[in-house]
């Protein structure tokens, strides 16, 4: 149902700032091309990012324009960190999650192995954060409906901030 209408925010009625905080977003992301805010917006955000990206998610398959830009990122000083658990739910997506960890770590990339499996999936970019139900990969965001909250600062920013410590012990 949602997949034919003109976009998931429509269909939703999301307005901007309707039942958030001042300064906070949501942000949908589906399969179809039109649904990809949160898509866009990590794309954006890691190659505008200046100091530190962090991902946290179970499952972390980034496809290959993502992959290019954490690159670039990491090339041009930033720090990335990805974190996810060392084993997940499904198996099968614990190979698919390790196929990038190579290249990643190869260009400076730290990934985290949490021992304890968990299912949170947030983003920390520089100041900038989201935080739902979207696991940042291209299986997520291509076959997926999901729906994030993200914005700059704040208490959200610190909670996020304690949690990926707390993970990465």
């Amino acid at each position: 149902q949602l997949a034919s209408h003109i976009s998931i925010a429509e269909t939703l009625a999301i307005e901007e700032g309707v039942g958030l905080p001042s300064g906070y977003r949501l942000l949908v992301s589906g399969p179809q091309k039109r649904d990809q805010e949160l898509y866009q917006w990590l794309s954006n955000a890691v190659r505008r990012a200046q100091e530190r990206i962090i991902i946290a998610t179970p499952f972390f398959f980034p496809d290959r324009v993502l992959m290019r830009h954490i690159i670039l990122a990491r090339q041009h000083g930033v720090s990335v960190e990805i974190i996810t658990p060392l084993r997940t739910d499904k198996p099968r997506y614990d190979r698919f999650r390790a196929v990038p960890m190579p290249l990643l770590r190869k260009h400076g990339v730290r990934w985290y192995g949490a021992q304890e499996y968990f299912h949170t999936k947030f983003c920390i970019i520089d100041n900038h954060w989201t935080f739902g139900s979207a696991n940042f990969d291209m299986v997520c965001m291509q076959r997926n409906y999901d729906l994030n909250v993200c914005g700059q600062d704040g208490p959200a920013l610190h909670t996020l901030e304690v949690c990926a410590a707390d993970l990465k012990k």
